[in-house]
């Protein structure tokens, strides 16, 4: 077991031979986490711990409106990548999942965003290298071909094909 600290973990997955686990993350935004904290202290019983009842009536912290993928060591849940640059709008009751298709074979890691755009990183740089638009929705998939092919989907209702290294001008880097 291990915590993720200031941060709520949104969905995992692991990677095709089991050594990774990709998970999404929203950081709580610092000053209502912090008056959580203190009203954590003030609430609780008298030997420092809270019931679990007690816990359960307390509200959840906001959410930081950034997103986050974090790469760990599925043997020492050490974290061995952090992969930023997404940006969610949606709050703390239905936060915004970001969807990752098979990655762990590959240097490039790619997913969508609230924020209507597309995200693909260098893994082992741990550098974003392209934001790509071209939806008008949030994007909820992505799936990648294996030959260089990048396909996503959005709430606007559309899938696009991209191509590595590839811009027909119309759509692409923003």
């Amino acid at each position: 077991v291990r915590s993720m600290g200031e941060r709520v973990v949104l969905s995992a997955r692991w990677s095709s031979g089991g050594d990774l686990i990709l998970l999404n993350t929203r950081p709580y935004a610092h000053s209502s986490h912090q008056q959580q904290g203190n009203s954590t202290a003030s609430g609780s019983r008298a030997g420092g711990t809270s019931s679990f009842e007690d816990m359960l009536l307390r509200p959840a912290p906001d959410l930081s409106t950034s997103m986050e993928l974090l790469l760990l060591d599925s043997r020492t849940l050490d974290t061995v990548g952090l992969f930023d640059g997404h940006f969610a709008f949606t709050t703390k009751e239905s936060p915004f999942l970001i969807f990752t298709d098979e990655w762990a074979d590959s240097d490039f890691l790619a997913s969508g965003g609230e924020d209507h755009r597309v995200y693909v990183w260098h893994r082992r740089h741990k550098r974003l290298i392209r934001r790509l638009c071209g939806h008008t929705e949030p994007v909820n998939a992505v799936s990648w071909n294996g030959a260089g092919l990048l396909a996503s989907a959005s709430d606007d209702h559309s899938i696009i094909v991209w191509a590595a290294g590839g811009d027909d001008g119309h759509r692409g880097r923003c």
